[in-house]
């Protein structure tokens, strides 16, 4: 059985909803989730937590990057690399 979420703050998940801890995708989609509310930490843990499932996700790490950033730690920032090669962002605008 999936673990569950401990409280019902925990960005839209209300307690007793499953945590996904195998899906990169989910992790990206709540960080997202928590940078929206201007919660950077706890977006960086999900965006480091969708990395660390998927290695080459390139949308999480210029997103952590940019969390980084708006939290002044420009250090942390500037160790993040993103290889061009790994890099596809979605632009859907072009495609409408």
């Amino acid at each position: 059985m999936a673990p569950r979420a401990s409280s019902t703050g925990d960005c839209g998940l209300q307690s007793g909803d499953p945590v996904e801890p195998d899906d990169a995708t989910y992790y990206f989609n709540r960080g997202n989730a928590y940078y929206s509310r201007r919660d950077y930490d706890h977006a960086i843990q999900d965006y480091d937590q969708a990395i660390r499932l998927k290695s080459d996700f390139a949308e999480a790490s210029a997103a952590a990057g940019n969390a980084y950033d708006l939290k002044g730690d420009h250090d942390r920032r500037s160790k993040i690399t993103i290889k061009p090669s790994n890099w596809r962002p979605t632009i859907r605008w072009l495609h409408q």
